[in-house]
């Protein structure tokens, strides 16, 4: 019988080790065109951004050899062929032949991230005067995605189609619905404000009232104001305007740090005798 030896495990050997060595060859890594690895730093999202970084500087030298090497030679023979041999002479002119695919693209990126960054930093009172679909066109090329910005035929006629003019006014309505909740909520709490204010004026008149009667009272009953006044200060109220046991006025509180206050003039004395009329004693 004839043996056949597998060789796989040699064979799958050597396509690993050339598997391995084409991302140091070609200067592309398997993650810049779609694979997904799963370990190490690209197997994060801001480690991946930093070797996609990476990756795209080794990229533009490649552009820049394929356009020293490949591009400027074959299109610059190209022109010498036509300037030499072209029966048409309006074509016939003193040029220089330049390969701009890596100015291109960088050129590309810078405007990429100068859009991005216009926009980002767009302030409230600026957003009036920016033309957006213009803005959304222009990083719409610079990521090679035009083809998804619609014309502006394709805008009118999509907001002129029964769908558009139903979303437009359902959306008109929930914003009346909300502004009319906004309004709503408004009115509510205007209504506790002057509900709160109202009570506390009805507890300031209640106060007043309270106050005028116990005044009346103790006018018509002295001895009731006394033992008011002792019931409170067994609970420690101390009267902030304390009245002269003799004249019954409010005694002024002497000014810290200076002199104390005067004592009243007596009417009955001195060069105004006479003239007030005499303090009127009673007695209970």
């Amino acid at each position: 019988p004839l043996e056949f030896r597998a060789h796989m495990q040699e064979h799958l050997a050597i396509l690993e080790i050339f598997d391995r060595n084409a991302d140091e060859t070609t200067g592309i890594p398997k993650y810049s065109y779609g694979d997904n690895p799963q370990k190490g730093a690209a197997g994060t999202a801001s480690g991946l951004s930093m070797l996609m970084a990476q990756a795209n500087t080794h990229l533009k030298d490649l552009v820049a050899n394929w356009d020293e090497g490949v591009t400027k030679p074959f299109i610059g023979a190209l022109y010498r062929w036509n300037m030499q041999f072209s029966r048409d002479d309006s074509i016939k002119g003193d040029f220089e032949v330049k390969a701009t695919g890596v100015s291109s693209l960088m050129a590309k990126e810078v405007k990429a991230q100068a859009l991005a960054q216009f926009g980002a930093t767009l302030q409230p009172e600026e957003r009036a005067y920016i033309k957006w679909a213009q803005l959304a066109e222009e990083k719409a090329k610079t990521l090679d995605l035009g083809e998804l910005i619609k014309s502006q035929e394709e805008v009118e006629q999509e907001m002129q189609s029964p769908a558009a003019q139903m979303a437009q006014q359902m959306q008109q309505m929930a914003q009346q619905l909300a502004m009319a909740e906004q309004e709503a909520k408004v009115a509510k709490l205007k209504a506790e404000a002057n509900k709160i204010e109202a009570e506390r004026l009805n507890r300031m008149v209640e106060g007043i009232y309270a106050a005028m009667q116990a005044a009346g009272v103790a006018a018509q009953s002295p001895a009731v104001a006394a033992g008011g006044d002792a019931i409170l200060q067994s609970v420690g109220y101390t009267d902030a305007t304390p009245n002269d046991p003799v004249t019954g006025n409010a005694a002024a509180a002497p000014v810290q740090g200076g002199p104390a206050p005067a004592s009243m003039a007596d009417p009955n004395a001195g060069q105004r005798a006479g003239i007030e009329t005499a303090q009127i004693e009673v007695t209970q």
